[in-house]
């Protein structure tokens, strides 16, 4: 259900220029996605007003009528004057309040060719609209692409990144904290001798070290390569999540994402591995990643495809990537099953649950408010 930002009641469908749009019947203001604008409105104001929606760090106090993650506030100039809207940089949705919309330049009506035309002419104006479409298109791969520069390099290793950064309105501070002791635990455990034993939660052992196993396991990890890969996720992917939990819920969803995947682990696990140690953060993130797709089901995650000599961005909504790395967990929890490979997919899974039934719980919380809201209105 998409909600009116301003006064929290259901929107409804109405018809529009080039195509519908969502209104609420009580203060008239207006969602449209970015790619309906262009069709109805100048390209280059609509270009505009997206291009300020991505570079804004500035968290609007409005949620996005999709995916109720606080938009971004921005100040677009128009020839008549600056006008204020919010954006949602996941959803690529534009508020407008009441009058805003008609600020706007409509885009002209498409005209009848003149087929009395010379062909001279026809061919010089074919040649006009060709270059027009040429340029249409580069603004269309510079504004769907990703916002930023640098996450090519994770991209050509073959790592997920967030399409557009989140102005989250915070620091996040948990996130960073939890990554800078991540590190700092790990890289002394990994320079000690048998240190990844001596700290690692081995199922057979549980009770070892007074069941502190079970947490310090957490902080360690078998590599560097390991290590590294469980912090980008975490560093990527955390702040959001904090941003919506706050730091305390943030710190206890994956301290019971990392528990739940310790027996996600011991019942998968087959008999002859229950004394090899598992290490590692993967469950707690798990449960990070199940909520941040439960939440902000439609943000968009960017994946660097190579075809043919080229590469581009794909751009999957984050439930989408979600469901893709959980087929693949399913088909990794069969070979842990079978005693194959040194990756835990009972961890990741039972991490994930926690993340998902949390997420779904909050989601579930946030519709009943609208709906209460929308009740005492009446």
């Amino acid at each position: 259900m998409f909600t009116c930002p301003r006064c929290s009641i259901p929107l409804k469908s109405a018809a529009g220029p080039r195509g519908r749009y969502l209104c609420c019947d009580r203060c008239s203001g207006r969602s449209a996605t970015v790619g309906l604008l262009r069709k109805a409105l100048k390209r280059d104001e609509v270009n505009r007003v997206w291009g300020a929606i991505v570079r804004s760090e500035l968290q609007a106090q409005r949620d996005c009528p999709g995916c109720l993650a606080p938009m971004q506030a921005v100040s677009v100039g128009l020839p008549g004057g600056a006008v204020e809207l919010d954006g949602c940089r996941s959803c690529q949705i534009v508020w407008f309040d009441h009058g805003e919309f008609a600020r706007f330049t409509p885009q002209p009506t498409p005209q009848p060719a003149n087929a009395e035309l010379p062909a001279e002419a026809r061919k010089m104006l074919a040649k006009v609209e060709l270059t027009r479409m040429d340029e249409n298109r580069k603004q269309d791969a510079e504004l769907q692409g990703v916002d930023a520069g640098w996450k090519l390099v994770p991209g050509i290793l073959g790592l997920p990144v967030e399409a557009e950064s989140h102005g989250h309105g915070i620091v996040p501070l948990a996130t960073w904290g939890l990554s800078a002791l991540i590190f700092v635990v790990s890289v002394i455990v990994l320079s000690t001798h048998d240190g990844i034993r001596q700290f690692g939660w081995i199922p057979a052992e549980t009770a070892r070290m007074g069941g502190l196993t079970l947490l310090s396991s957490f902080f360690v990890h078998a590599d560097a390569w390991h290590l590294l890969g469980n912090l980008y996720f975490l560093l990527i992917f955390g702040d959001s999540v904090e941003s919506l939990l706050g730091k305390a819920r943030y710190l206890v969803l994956i301290l019971a994402s990392d528990l739940a995947g310790n027996l996600g682990h011991l019942l998968l696990v087959p008999a002859d591995d229950l004394t090899r140690p598992l290490v590692g953060a993967s469950a707690g993130i798990s449960g990070v990643l199940a909520y941040y797709a439960c939440r902000l089901p439609h943000a968009r995650i960017g994946l660097l495809a190579f075809y043919a000599y080229r590469a581009a961005w794909l751009r999957l909504p984050a439930w989408g990537a979600f469901v893709f790395w959980l087929i693949l967990q399913f088909y990794l929890a069969i070979e842990q099953n079978q005693g194959l490979g040194t990756v835990s997919a009972g961890g990741h899974l039972g991490g994930a649950l926690v993340g998902l039934l949390l997420g779904f719980g909050a989601r579930r919380r946030s519709d009943r408010q609208h709906a209460g809201a929308f009740e005492i209105s009446k």
